[in-house]
């Protein structure tokens, strides 16, 4: 007899969330495609979730096109399942896709109607996740005080995942560091000292990029940081953080 589809996409969506976060991008891709495709006419919230994670994959290799057909995808399987949960992470993942897109009102704007549907349901993590893609694009319109008021209406003990928690940190660290103070780059450094201790070198990739926005922000220089990083980040996959870090003095 034949293995189980079904256990065989959730061992496919197990597998791509450990790839995912391990920072081994190809496979984390071709998993959630898998229990993507398995999971979608029988259990339509996972394979969201599936698309999700392939989605984030895409995203990060610089791939908008195959990341917002992915959330997208993702986004109709949540909303026909009635998971709100679901549906407000593949927004803000669509709306991440906006900021990088440069539409910077557009992202505002969903990331604003997604964080009242999060508070409302009193989800305090996808809240978070709104709150500070609202105040990376509040960076983006040099907006630094709004984006530090932004902010702070996330309590970070509150946070159960450790990437929402640091991206938090990181951008929170990055608008200190805009506003003159000198704790925000401790906070930055501090944020990829944690994702080195727990194994995440996506978050690493990330908390070095933020540090050399901070640094480019202030007038250092930064052209050695800037090519280690984009080096670093092109042999791992990730050239959405390789193609940021070569442009930092464009935004």
């Amino acid at each position: 007899a034949g293995a189980d589809p079904t256990a065989l996409a959730y061992a496919d969506l197990a597998a791509a969330a450990i790839a995912w976060a391990s920072g081994d991008l190809h496979a984390a891709h071709d998993r959630a495609e898998r229990c993507a495709g398995a999971l979608a006419p029988t259990v339509p919230t996972l394979a969201a979730t599936c698309d999700e994670l392939s989605g984030d994959a895409s995203a990060a290799m610089n791939d908008g096109a195959a990341a917002r057909a992915a959330y997208e995808r993702g986004l109709q399987l949540a909303k026909q399942s009635d998971s709100a949960e679901a549906a407000t992470s593949l927004g803000l993942a669509l709306a991440e896709l906006d900021l990088h897109d440069g539409k910077l009102d557009q992202a505002a704007a969903e990331a604003g109607a997604l964080e009242a549907q999060a508070a409302e349901r009193g989800a305090t993590s996808p809240e978070a996740r709104a709150w500070v893609l609202v105040a990376r694009v509040h960076v983006e319109q040099a907006a630094s005080q709004q984006a530090l008021d932004d902010l702070g209406h996330v309590k970070p003990e509150t946070i159960e995942p450790l990437e929402v928690r640091l991206e938090h940190q990181l951008a929170l660290g990055h608008v200190n560091v805009l506003l003159g103070d000198p704790d925000g780059m401790s906070q930055i450094d501090s944020a990829r000292d944690e994702a080195e201790r727990q194994g995440f070198p996506g978050l690493v990739l990330a908390a070095r990029l933020a540090h050399l926005e901070a640094a480019t922000a202030t007038g250092d220089d930064v052209s050695r940081a800037q090519r280690e990083l984009a080096t670093d980040a092109r042999a791992h996959g990730y050239a959405l953080i390789a193609h940021l870090a070569e442009t930092v003095a464009d935004r």
